[in-house]
């Protein structure tokens, strides 16, 4: 009896340690987002494309809003984006500098047609980067049941992006150790160098 009741235990524990595995690596549904900037007075609304009725799966697209409030409580719309979709989109105080981040990719390895960094000014592209631009090992790509993960972040093990007023620039690490630093008006890279644990 105990032999069996313990097997039960292991059964169930194995069970929801699936479950909740799965859930962990569903790829996100996109949907309505709202990203304000650290000073909060402007934000960026982003808003999804629409989902094909057959499979269920988003269609290229998607557009967003960069606002700014007024001082009477009203919103000024300062532009609009068009023909995109991210999950992570970072905006400056003043709204002019912009960057999205890549979304999750139903891909078992990265691939220059990934996109992973686009710098943007007043809502027009400045530059941007594949993640093979920026993953100089490949091979580091943390891979889950349906994608792959290329920032140490997107695990929850490793420090979020972040864009920097004072000196427009924009940070990011890599899974392969790298950490990149942008410029955030010409969109070039300012620096690369590698970081603690990059060496495994």
């Amino acid at each position: 009896m105990r032999t069996r009741l313990r097997f039960l235990c292991i059964a169930l524990a194995c069970a929801v340690h699936a479950v909740s595995t799965a859930h962990a690596d569903k790829l996100r549904t996109p949907s309505p987002r709202i990203f304000a900037a650290p000073e909060g007075a402007v934000a960026f609304a982003m808003l999804p494309p629409p989902v094909d009725a057959k499979t269920g799966r988003a269609l290229p697209g998607g557009r967003g809003i960069a606002y700014q409030l007024q001082a009477d409580g009203s919103m000024k719309v300062l532009y609009r984006t068009t023909g995109w979709y991210s999950d992570d989109v970072f905006i400056s105080p003043d709204g002019q500098s912009l960057v999205r981040l890549g979304s999750w990719t139903r891909a078992p390895s990265p691939s220059r047609e990934h996109l992973g960094v686009a710098i943007y000014r007043s809502g027009k592209l400045v530059r941007q980067y594949a993640v093979t631009d920026l993953l100089k090992d490949a091979s580091k790509a943390r891979l889950t049941v349906s994608h792959y993960f290329w920032r140490p972040d997107e695990g929850g093990d490793g420090p979020r992006p972040e864009l920097t007023d004072w000196d427009q620039s924009f940070t990011l690490q890599t899974v392969d150790g790298w950490e990149y630093v942008f410029d955030l008006k010409t969109g070039a890279i300012k620096r690369e160098s590698r970081v603690d644990g990059g060496k495994n």
